[in-house]
């Protein structure tokens, strides 16, 4: 076995999904109300919840954070700070299109085409329609999603650069990684959106790799998607229960909502050691989630047990099924001290392209799954990743 940091050994890097949704925009005002961003359902909520007898404590930003407005790039360039000093690889932007030609919620991305911003990152393409639902439903569609102008070339064209920089996530291979958040809304129009891409990026020497959800259905399309990733927690149904018509306690007052799901992080953790992770997935991270911010009083998901120590136990699994994928393909025994990149032996050549861990989020802070430091638990979920990726 490799007398050094396994983490490095195998490549193996942490990409946090980022939310883009912390600046003014146009959008926002018109839908919603004059400086609308996602602190606008945070801060008045209360800061503890009771459901069923259990005290929830609602997250909200550290001091050293603040609610912080991505108006200014000096919150960006503190985001990235942080990022690098607690071993996190680079940001999977969400990224918004709708229409075939309509870019929204973009200030991150100019501040992407910037020399000074280098840390690593990428796109997934949050294709789905905007609604007045918050869970992308088709009813009261705000902004909608058309494929059909198979002529329109301004996505792409939009796209081109940022993948030419030079801090674009790429596999060995020089493909750009980008993630499409719903693959099975784009499905049937993936193929006439990728042949119609091909001559742009022909043009510019650029070749793009298409990463879908874990759960899409791609069999129908050319192209299709070989690498899938996780967004939401891998749980099988024993991880989930339902409680229905719970009294919940919010600002002192007794609210009824009438359903409500809860998972058990013990039973995400039994899952993920129990679950065979194939070659080809980019493992999802899953933190603490409780989106009764977002769904106020319609039914809501929220975690349970979710702790420093959880944590440490869920990133350690995920670390061992990704090392244990080369158990039957390498004799690990032998393996001499190499350059990753340039290793092989007669049958095989190491491939790390898809070591890949995806935290579900940075900062989606009305869904409390957040790596940003918080008032409750502080920088602690940074500080557990980043000890293990130093000391494994």
């Amino acid at each position: 076995m490799p007398n050094t940091n396994l983490c490095k050994f195998y490549n193996i890097k942490i990409n946090a999904i980022y939310f883009p949704q912390f600046h003014n925009s146009k959008e926002n005002n018109e839908f919603w109300c004059d400086g609308f961003t996602e602190w606008t359902l945070l801060k008045p909520y209360s800061d503890q919840i009771t459901i069923r007898d259990n005290n929830i404590k609602i997250m909200k930003p550290h001091n050293d954070i603040g609610y912080y407005s991505l108006d200014n790039i000096d919150t960006f360039k503190k985001q990235i700070e942080i990022a690098k000093k607690y071993n996190i690889n680079g940001f999977v932007f969400y990224h918004y299109w709708f229409n075939n030609s309509r870019s929204v919620l973009n200030k991150l991305e100019e501040y992407l085409l910037r020399d000074d911003i280098n840390i690593p990152f990428c796109f997934s393409w949050a294709n789905e329609p905007w609604t007045r639902q918050w869970d992308g439903s088709t009813s009261g569609i705000l902004l909608n999603q058309d494929y059909e102008d198979i002529d329109n070339l301004d996505h792409i064209n939009y796209l081109i650069k940022f993948f030419k920089k030079e801090n674009y996530i790429k596999n060995e291979q020089g493909e750009c990684l980008f993630y499409i958040y719903n693959f099975i809304h784009i499905k049937n129009s993936i193929d006439n959106i990728l042949n119609k891409w091909k001559i742009v990026l022909n043009d510019n020497n650029i070749k793009i790799k298409i990463i879908s959800t874990k759960n899409a259905d791609t069999n129908n399309s050319i192209y299709g998607t070989d690498i899938k990733y996780e967004f939401m927690p891998l749980c099988q149904a024993d991880s989930w229960t339902h409680h229905i018509n719970d009294d919940i306690i919010i600002n002192n007052n007794i609210t009824n909502l009438p359903l409500h799901y809860e998972i058990d992080y013990n039973n995400l953790i039994k899952n993920y050691n129990s679950t065979e992770i194939k070659d080809n997935y980019h493992i999802g991270l899953p933190l603490n989630w409780n989106n009764i911010v977002r769904k106020k009083n319609m039914p809501h998901l929220h975690i349970t047990n979710f702790n420093k120590e959880n944590l440490k136990k869920m990133l350690l699994i995920i670390i061992s099924k990704i090392i244990l994928r080369y158990q039957n393909k390498y004799f690990l025994s032998d393996i001499p001290k190499y350059n990753i990149k340039t290793f092989s032996n007669n049958e095989n050549t190491f491939n790390f392209d898809n070591n890949i861990i995806i935290v579900n989020a940075w900062n989606e802070w009305n869904e409390q799954a957040i790596l940003e430091p918080n008032n409750i638990t502080g920088y602690e979920n940074l500080e557990t990743i980043n000890d293990i990726f130093n000391n494994l």
